[in-house]
């Protein structure tokens, strides 16, 4: 279901994938394939996968009603943008409150903690309802 997208001066993709857990590894597959040439650092590199699939898992295990994710991504000389976006019931992931601080193992609360980090790692994070698809759309810096 790969779509390319081409963009004059930019790496720039597209990627329609089924709404499952599998989705996760297919869009990582097809980032890593569609931006090797750019040459990015490893500590980029892993910003980006773990936000990827942080939001992808997200819709996969989240969202009963969304049957598509689409992934697409574009790299500039200053910046590299994820859109994640699905055709599930509307929601904001970036508007969940951040969890409590637990005060010890016995209170910890398992969960809730992807978003904060995709909030920490990206420039900027931000959701919008477009037609009737939930779109996010992330910033790294490329250095």
């Amino acid at each position: 279901m790969e779509k390319a997208v081409a963009s004059p001066g930019a790496c720039a993709f597209a990627l329609d994938l089924p709404c499952g857990i599998d989705a996760v590894e297919q869009a990582r597959a097809g980032l890593e394939a569609n931006f090797a040439r750019l040459d990015l650092t490893s500590h980029v590199v892993n910003r980006i996968e773990v936000v990827l699939e942080e939001l992808v898992s997200n819709v996969a295990r989240h969202s009963g009603e969304a049957t598509v994710i689409r992934m697409e991504a574009e790299a500039d000389s200053a910046e590299i943008r994820l859109i994640i976006s699905d055709d599930g019931a509307p929601f904001d992931p970036l508007k969940q409150d951040d969890p409590q601080a637990f005060k010890d193992v016995d209170s910890a609360r398992l969960g809730g903690l992807g978003i904060p980090l995709v909030k920490r790692l990206t420039k900027s994070a931000c959701y919008q309802r477009v037609n009737t698809r939930n779109v996010v759309s992330v910033t790294f810096a490329r250095a």
